[in-house]
Order: C-alpha cells, then sequence, then structure tokens
C-alpha cells in the first residue's frame, strides 16, 4: 500500500516521512502550485517563480510526480534533483529558463519517457529528438 500525502485517511495509511516533508514545502509556498491524485499522491507541480533548493530537493524525493513546471528562472543547477523523476512524463522550464543544451541532453537520456520544453525547444520521447521552433 502506497502511503497518501496528507489527503485521506491518516488512520489508515499514514503519508510517509518523503510526502510529509514534500509536501510541506512545496504547499507552504505561494510559488509552488500542486496537484494530488485520488489517493493524496502528488502528481504535479508548477513553479510560479525560482524554486528553492529545499523545494527541489522535496520535489527530487516524489515517485508518483508526473508533471513539472518552471515558470521562474531555472538552470543547470536544478538537473541533479530531476533526473531520478522516471514517473515523469512532462517537464516545462519556462521563458527565463537557462538551462543549457547539454543539460537538456542530459536529462532527456535519464527521462526517456519524458517530454521536455524549454523555451524555444521541445525534446521528447525516447527519440529524444529537438525541435528548434
Amino acid at each position: 500500500v502506497m502511503p497518501g500525502c496528507g489527503s485521506g485517511d491518516a488512520e489508515e495509511a499514514a503519508p510517509s516521512a518523503e510526502h510529509t516533508a514534500a509536501h510541506e514545502a512545496l504547499t507552504g509556498s505561494e510559488e509552488a502550485d500542486v496537484d494530488l491524485d485520488d489517493e493524496g499522491n502528488i502528481i504535479g507541480v508548477m513553479f510560479s517563480d525560482t524554486p528553492t533548493d529545499a523545494q527541489l530537493q522535496a520535489v527530487a524525493g516524489l515517485t508518483t510526480l508526473t508533471d513539472l513546471s518552471f515558470e521562474g528562472e531555472t538552470s543547470d543547477d536544478i538537473i541533479p534533483h530531476l533526473k531520478g523523476l522516471t514517473s515523469l512524463k512532462s517537464l516545462e522550464l519556462g521563458e527565463d529558463s537557462k538551462v543549457s543544451r547539454s543539460g537538456l541532453a542530459e536529462l532527456s537520456n535519464a527521462l526517456p519517457g519524458c517530454s521536455i520544453s524549454a523555451a524555444e525547444q521541445t525534446i521528447g520521447g525516447p527519440a529524444g529528438s529537438d525541435e528548434d521552433e
């Protein structure tokens, strides 16, 4: 049984320490918008501003995360936090993204099932093709 993330019957399945910490780090901020599934697991996170290290560490531990979006400034510093998110299907880096081409390639290799879009380019799916538009 996969424990929930704070919404659900706490007596039946207490949230794991990782989910509790992630939930507090992400929902305690106006910069992070969180989507939950029916079991209370975090499946989507959208940052409206540059995420803090604590928020990135919280995201790195979310095994149920499928959608992640950054509207604020990001750089290659986010890559180590995101490479283990194998459940991720969609990663959007906004117009203020400073993630390098090599950083995008590294993420694409680490997350082959994830569509990655950054400003004017998209790297998606297992083929890892670039579309410069």
